[in-house]
């Protein structure tokens, strides 16, 4: 019985399983954030338990919607190699970049602006202005996010290079 649900959300219909609960928590989160925002803008009292629950939402958001993505891309390219061996070892039949493209782009442009949050966040400690606990949390969630895209864009897009040319893969070993 496991083993069928797990096959149904994994292997057959991983967007709808995954991305798009991923995308409605990852919103619930972003939407939690703007409230704790919202809160320490008019009270001036920062809710740390909220801002806690805004990151954890976002980033078992994120990281659902990237999973639910990456399983999509494997399971098609798997089936691409199973139904037409010959046509998919083709290195012109299909775009090998939209890894690249779809997730590490944004997955660098996230975690290059988290890093520089943080080095934001350090000037500020160095200057004896405090730590900003809902910057923190910001900088933890966009290089959170933004290395979960790199790292899955490369698995992608080595997964996809081995599943089209399982030839050229062994030659270089």
């Amino acid at each position: 019985m496991l083993d069928r649900f797990l096959r149904l959300v994994g292997q057959r219909r991983p967007l709808f399983f995954l991305s798009v609960p991923g995308v409605l928590v990852l919103l619930a989160g972003l939407t939690w954030g703007l409230r704790v925002v919202v809160v320490l803008q008019t009270k001036g009292v920062l809710s740390l338990g909220s801002a806690m629950i805004c990151l954890l939402l976002s980033i078992l958001g994120g990281q659902a919607l990237v999973a639910g993505i990456t399983l999509h891309g494997v399971r098609d390219w798997v089936d691409l190699v199973h139904v037409s061996p010959l046509a998919s070892r083709d290195p012109q039949s299909a775009d090998r970049s939209w890894p690249l493209v779809l997730l590490c782009a944004p997955g660098v442009v996230l975690l290059v602006t988290g890093i520089a949050w943080g080095m934001h966040i350090v000037s500020l400690l160095r200057r004896g202005l405090g730590l900003s606990v809902g910057s923190a949390l910001l900088c933890i969630l966009l290089s959170v996010l933004g290395s979960q895209g790199v790292l899955s864009g490369i698995i992608l897009h080595a997964v996809r290079g081995l599943l089209l040319d399982p030839a050229g893969s062994q030659e270089q070993r």
